[in-house]
C-alpha cells in the first residue's frame, strides 16, 4: 500500500508492507517529522518505506526513511521487533547527518570567508 500525505508543509511518500498505519506509527512518524524539520527548514520531500513479515525471523520489521534536500538526500534504515525502537534509532541517525550537514556548511563558510580575506575583498 502506498500513499502520499503532507505532514508540516512536507509531501511524505509512505510504501507500507504486511502491515497497516495505525495510530501509534501515525503519531510516532508526525513526532519524527517534526525533530527533522526542527534539524532542516529546506526539507523537500520524505519517503518513508515500512515492512512487516510474520514470518518468525530475527528482525521481521524493517523501517526505511530518506530525506531529500535540494542537493543531498539522507538515508538511514533499522530493523528489529519493536516500532518504538526502529523509529527512534532512524530518527537518531538522521538527525546526526542533518547536524553534520549544518557543522560542514558552516566550515565551508569560513574558509570561504577566510579565502575572500586573504584576498583583500570583504563579504
Amino acid at each position: 500500500m502506498t500513499h502520499t500525505v503532507m505532514i508540516e508543509e512536507i509531501p511524505v511518500y509512505i510504501q507500507i508492507q504486511g502491515t497497516e498505519m495505525n495510530d501509534y506509527l501515525d503519531r510516532k512518524i508526525h513526532k519524527m517529522i517534526s525533530n527533522l524539520k526542527g534539524h532542516a527548514k529546506d526539507i523537500k520531500e520524505i519517503r518513508l518505506y515500512i515492512s512487516d513479515t510474520l514470518e518468525p525471523v530475527k528482525s521481521p520489521r524493517k523501517f526505511i526513511a530518506e530525506v531529500k534536500i535540494p542537493g543531498l538526500d539522507f538515508v538511514a534504515s533499522d530493523s528489529g521487533r519493536l516500532w518504538k525502537g526502529l523509529l527512534s534509532h532512524v530518527e537518531k541517525r538522521l538527525i546526526r547527518q542533518l547536524q553534520r550537514r549544518t557543522e560542514l556548511l558552516k566550515r565551508q563558510a569560513i574558509i570561504n570567508a577566510a579565502a575572500l580575506a586573504a584576498q583583500g575583498i570583504r563579504a
